[in-house]
């Protein structure tokens, strides 16, 4: 943790704190640097900026208005670091699960990932078991739980699979894809929408996953229509 001084003038001073490991450490770390900054609150010119790194993120917030607004601000920013660990602990134990050698477990694994997919660690992990190599129950189970998403970010993940999948694992993925996306037209007709913009991505797995994901909606005939106004 640090204590960025500057001055309008645009010098700056850097004054380190300490290093927080757990919750314990942060907590004691913003009290002591709460004294330097109320000793220099005489000081008009200054302006105090205090940075941390917590579980390899770094944040900062600035104290120009008094304690209040800084202890309001550094909770804040506390609970989202706090949150935030949580999240990426949440995916390394599920990880572990998807290596267990149960496919019930990396099924599991698969549907618990699908929440964190918008983390990348949780992507890769996510298409390790949509490919998984010795069951295709676990790349249906993880592909229906990331489609049931239903936003761009499932839908990219499972377009990256599908353009290096076997057939084998190409027809689990489709399966799920009807599955999910063809009870009702809205579903289908959004996902389609998404795949489109999918073509222009920077990954070209994600292109061409996404050229053939285009063609398995378009074949889906949806069981339910929305009901069209008169």
């Amino acid at each position: 943790m640090q204590i960025v001084h500057s001055s309008r003038r645009g010098s700056r001073d850097i004054e380190h704190i300490g290093s927080a490991h757990d919750e314990v450490d942060l907590a004691v770390l913003k009290s002591v640097a709460r004294q330097p900054l109320a000793a220099g609150r005489g000081e008009l010119e200054a302006r105090y900026t205090l940075c941390c790194v917590w579980r390899g993120v770094r944040v900062c917030w600035r104290d120009p208005h008094g304690d209040k607004v800084f202890e309001e601000l550094a909770q804040v920013m506390g609970e989202w670091c706090m949150d935030n660990h949580a999240r990426r602990a949440s995916v390394i134990a599920l990880g572990e699960l998807g290596h267990s050698e149960d496919y019930r477990d990396r099924a599991d694994a698969g549907r618990g990932l699908a929440g964190f997919a918008e983390i990348p660690e949780a992507r890769e992990m996510l298409l390790d078991l949509i490919l998984d190599a010795d069951d295709t129950f676990v790349t249906r189970a993880t592909t229906e739980a990331v489609l049931r998403r239903k936003d761009v970010v499932g839908l990219a993940t499972v377009a990256a699979a599908l353009a290096v999948a076997d057939p084998n694992h190409g027809d689990g993925i489709h399966t799920a894809v009807t599955e999910v996306l063809g009870v009702f037209s809205r579903d289908r007709d959004a996902a389609l929408q998404e795949c489109e913009t999918l073509t222009q991505d920077p990954d070209e797995r994600v292109r061409r996953g996404a050229d053939q994901l285009i063609d398995m909606l378009a074949e889906i005939d949806p069981v339910l229509f929305a009901v069209q106004g008169d």
